[in-house]
């Protein structure tokens, strides 16, 4: 089961029952982009997809091939085991042909990249 949350501060109150946690929510950063060039997108996302809206060429994305009118997501998962967020990595997309190429990134209210500016 993959858990996403879009919280941006946690504070810790106590009663007499025992400490509860309270979460105050956040809006989440969500952009789709097209690209004609090679770019990189920060790691710290939720989640990010790539389309490579070509007929013919190929782009890779770290290194993977990504062929035409192909698609790629990846996604932040939950690591149960330590108990913390596992967020996309930074994804280096090369585009030698400068075709075109679709991406949808969803980040965390309180990360600091901008998607827009991808």
């Amino acid at each position: 089961m993959l858990s996403i949350f879009s919280f941006n501060s946690k504070t810790t109150t106590q009663s007499s029952g025992g400490g509860a946690t309270v979460y105050n929510a956040g809006i989440q950063k969500i952009a789709t982009l097209v690209k004609n060039n090679s770019f990189s997108i920060p790691s710290g996302a939720y989640k990010v997809e790539v389309l490579n809206n070509d007929l013919i060429e190929n782009i890779t994305i770290n290194g993977y091939i990504l062929g035409p009118q192909l698609r790629q997501n990846y996604i932040a998962l939950v690591d149960e085991v330590a108990q913390k967020m596992d967020f996309v990595p930074q994804l280096i997309i090369d585009n030698p042909n400068n075709i075109e190429v679709i991406i949808s990134v969803i980040y965390p209210s309180n990360s600091l990249v901008n998607p827009l500016t991808i």
